[in-house]
């Protein structure tokens, strides 16, 4: 437990970086900041203070609107520019959330036992959530 918990003190690197775009390749969704970058390929979604803005599930879906959601556009409207204030890790669920710019709330959810949900790409370390949040690996590149 005390190695997961010095890996995700690594995380306060990201602590500053501002928001500029999000990219969506295949099924995976990266989230860019000046000094960072978190990628899932799983489920994330964005509150704004305790109210849901959008989510990776809301992907194609235009909900009686005339055309889909352009998710990436929803984001950088919210997020653009607006730093990351803080962030926390549930350490049973290896659920991380990111709170951006004061109002909004970014989370990451792992959903699988076996595969990595999220990961964290800091000064050419990238932090990867294994499957079942059971640990954390550092890949230097």
């Amino acid at each position: 437990m005390l190695a997961l918990q010095l890996k995700i003190i690594m995380l306060n690197k990201i602590l500053g970086s501002n928001f500029s775009k999000l990219v969506k390749s295949d099924c995976t969704w990266s989230f860019v900041f000046d000094g960072c970058v978190v990628s899932t390929d799983d489920s994330w979604r964005l509150f704004k203070f305790e109210e849901m803005v959008i989510s990776a599930s809301d992907e194609g879906q235009n909900f009686c609107l005339t055309s889909p959601y352009d998710i990436p556009s929803l984001v950088s409207e919210c997020l653009l520019g607006k730093p990351i204030d803080s962030y926390s890790f549930r350490y049973k669920f290896a659920d991380l959330a990111i709170m951006i710019g004061g109002d909004f709330a970014l989370e990451f959810v792992q959903t699988s036992l076996g595969y990595e949900s999220w990961s964290v790409l800091i000064d050419n370390t990238n932090y990867i959530c294994l499957g079942g949040g059971r640990d954390i690996a550092c890949i230097s590149r």
